[in-house]
């Protein structure tokens, strides 16, 4: 997904935690160590090439690593891009 800020990559469960990328380290349960690991591959090489911005699935660090959102919301809602190419996380 494209925004002002540049590609984001929503990880969703392909990576659950900046930690795992960042540290080349599995999640906890896996079905497929080979094709976990491709996919961290493939993500590495996107962020990369692209210089996209990750999201990973379930890591509440994406609300310290990206604006929150103004109101109520921001406990909870990051947002990546500027107006009118903004993309909540």
């Amino acid at each position: 997904m494209n925004t002002s800020e540049g590609l984001v990559l929503l990880a969703s469960d392909a990576t659950h935690y900046y930690e795992e990328l960042e540290r080349d380290l599995p999640f906890l349960v896996v079905a497929d160590l080979e094709a976990m690991y491709r996919g961290f591959d493939y993500m590495n090489q996107l962020i990369a090439d692209r210089d996209a911005i990750l999201v990973p699935g379930h890591d509440p660090a994406v609300l310290d690593r990206h604006r929150r959102l103004d109101g109520p919301m921001g406990e909870f809602v990051a947002v990546i891009g500027g107006p009118g190419g903004e993309t909540a996380a």
